[in-house]
Formats: structure tokens, sequence, C-alpha cells
């Protein structure tokens, strides 16, 4: 079931607007599910899932000789029972022996729920040729799952990233010989260096429960669990000092904040030559 109600039309000259809202019960979804059966057990996909999108869009369109563009804001929600449709064998199975759990149906905000987003583009007419594209774009950090006590997970996304920006751009020349033209175009990505959280990161044990008191024995190179990346000053005994700063610092490089960031800025050329 989906409903969706718009319109459209000139707001003065040289400018556009349009405005939506929608509504949309999605059913029958694909899921994971436990299947008991001899002689043995094993999971399959049903179409079991539900989700549901609603919210409101609007764009606005201007144009002229020098410049064009477009910015759009949207304002929207997205629950359901599962946000892909191995999510429930992930979650609840995959590293669990106990088969006997059966998954609650309940909904949640979606991993792609967003709530406020807004994008710009435009294209300015420079002299010689030239056209520079802007490409830009803010919104709400995706939700997540945080770790709970021991590990566990707690009720599913909670929790928010922190805001996304970006801002993309790209010059592009035309030139002529003759016949033959070319286009060269210097895109720029992440114009501002600006680097957001996309992903939930953290140490596997978090460093405020890593304490120097809790460390009081002294180890020395005769004793099995000796290793010499603990040894600071390589005289062939770990001091508690020593033990606690090394475990410290094995609990920072759990943190995977590489892989938890977007991209720093990159830049790239292209040639198009048309003949």
């Amino acid at each position: 079931m989906s409903y969706e109600i718009g319109m459209q039309g000139e707001i003065c000259k040289n400018l556009n607007g349009t405005i939506n809202t929608f509504y949309k019960d999605i059913t029958n979804l694909v899921g994971t599910r436990f299947v008991s059966a001899l002689p043995i057990n094993y999971f399959t996909y049903f179409n079991v899932e539900y989700a549901n999108a609603k919210g409101i869009e609007a764009i606005f369109d201007f144009k002229d000789e020098l410049f064009s563009g477009k910015v759009s804001y949207t304002l929207s929600w997205a629950r359901g029972t599962s946000s892909y449709a191995d999510e429930v064998y992930y979650r609840y199975y995959s590293e669990n022996p106990d088969t006997t759990i059966i998954p609650p149906q309940q909904e949640y905000y979606l991993d792609f729920d967003q709530r406020h987003r807004i994008f710009i583009q435009g294209v300015v007419n420079i002299p010689l040729q030239t056209k520079l594209y802007l490409f830009s774009f803010i919104g709400n950090g995706f939700p997540y799952t945080p770790p709970g006590p021991e590990g566990k997970y707690r009720e599913r996304n909670i929790s928010r990233l922190p805001f996304q920006r970006q801002i993309d751009c790209v010059v592009s020349k035309l030139f002529k010989v003759g016949k033959l033209s070319a286009n060269i175009n210097l895109e720029i990505v992440n114009l501002l260096d600006t680097r957001y959280e996309i992903a939930y990161h953290g140490t596997l044990v978090p460093l405020e429960a890593v304490h120097p008191w809790d460390f009081n024995d002294f180890m020395s190179i005769r004793e099995p669990y000796y290793h010499p990346a603990a040894d600071l000053n390589h005289d062939g005994l770990i001091t508690p000092y020593e033990e606690y700063t090394a475990y410290r610092e094995s609990v920072k490089a759990t943190d995977d904040w590489v892989n938890a960031y977007s991209s720093p800025r990159r830049a790239r050329i292209g040639i198009n030559i048309n003949l």
C-alpha cells in the first residue's frame, strides 16, 4: 500500500518548486529464519519482514544564463522489522549456537533511516568555455546499535552517528581545434577534506575501564607470558606500569577508526575527446 501526493509549479521567473509527500507500507519482504528438520537443521529465506517509509520532499530549481542549480530537502522516517534479508541470521544465529531463540517481530528505525537530508547542486558558466559544477549534501547520521554490557547488543538502532556533510566540485574546460574538440575535467571529491563518521567504532574494552591500579604483578623474562613488546626498557622485567601501558595500547589498536570515517579529499583528471 502506497500513497504519494505532490504539486509542481513556477514560483517566480526562473524559479520552479516541487513538493511531494509519500507513505508506503511494504510487506512480505525477504528475511532469514531457522528451520528445525531431520536429518539436519538449516536456515532459509521467507517472506516475513515488514517496512514502512513516509515523509515529505521539497525541490527548488533555478536557471538563468550564468547559473543553474537545484536544492532539495527531505524529511523522512523508515521503520521496519529488518534492514536487510540476512539480518536475523547474523544478529541471532551466526555466532550463537542456541537455535531455540525466536526473533522478536518488532519495528525499529532501519539502518538507512535518515531524518533530514539536504542536497545542493549547481552549474556556473565561467568565461573561456569553462563550467564549474558543485555538489554538496548534509544530513543526519544513520542509526546504529551500540554494544551493551559484556558486549551484548541492546535495543536496535537507538543511537545516531554524527551529521554528514561534504562538498564536491568539477571544473570542465572545452577546447576546440578545427573539427577536434576535447573536454578536460578536474574533479575534486570532498573539497574541504571533511571526514565524518559512517560506522560505529570503538575499542573492545572501553579505555576508561583500564586503570593503572589494576596491574600489580612483575613479570620476568623467564615467565611464559613475558613478551618483549611490553618490556618498554628491555631490561627483562615487565613492571606493573609497563604492563598497564602495553595493555592500554593494545586496547586502542582494536579501534577500527580508519574504516569508520568517510574518505579524505581526492582529485582526478579526465579527458574526453570528440573527433
